[in-house]
């Protein structure tokens, strides 16, 4: 058992002899002694959406957007998608995370006429993570956000922190079948779009 004198500044713990930021192993138990005030109600993880636009709201946002050639509903508020997050140690896969999102808003693919690749793309919707499906996070919490690529940065980064890439294409990454990777909302665009 080892006694640290710590302080926490800018979400890391510090020594307060030599400065340094300490880092504590993951699963670590360790008892914590501060003031009352220092322990704060944890905030939301992720972004809460401002506002979830109704379904009038969201179809008139798009058909305000520039240069707007077409646009189509995929999904209804309330569906359910799922993305996966693989975990490798030493090139090998260790685990999957599966999670399954709740759409809070319609999910529509829209296209406009300045891009230079004519290829259908996801509109911004309001979504949160809901359940860790494969049970393989231990202290799962709700991650909420404005759109699904930000969904998968937020849950990466919460889980995983720096270990590894939060970055993805949602429409190559999300998936509408349950533990079915492959079945992504990718398949949902205009073929003579691609």
């Amino acid at each position: 058992m080892e006694s640290l004198d710590l302080i926490y500044k800018n979400g890391h713990f510090y020594d307060l002899q030599s400065k340094k930021r300490v880092m504590i192993a993951d699963g670590a138990k360790i008892n914590l002694s501060a003031p009352a005030a220092c322990f704060r109600p944890f905030a939301p993880v992720g972004k809460h959406p401002l506002k979830v636009l109704t379904s009038e709201e969201k179809d008139k946002s798009i058909r305000n957007e520039q240069e707007l050639s077409t646009y189509r509903k995929i999904f209804d508020r309330g569906k359910f998608l799922y993305f996966a997050i693989h975990r490798y140690d030493d090139k090998k896969k260790v685990a999957i995370h599966e999670f399954k999102v709740e759409l809070l808003e319609e999910l529509y693919l829209l296209l406009k006429k300045n891009w230079g690749r004519q290829e259908e793309r996801l509109y911004d919707c309001a979504c949160v993570v809901r359940e860790n499906t494969t049970g393989t996070i231990d202290y799962f919490e709700e991650i909420h956000a404005e759109s699904l690529n930000e969904i998968y940065k937020c849950t990466f980064v919460h889980y995983f922190g720096n270990a590894g890439n939060p970055a993805c294409n949602a429409i190559d990454r999300f998936y509408d079948l349950a533990g079915i990777e492959e079945s992504t909302i990718g398949r949902f665009r205009n073929s003579d779009n691609k």
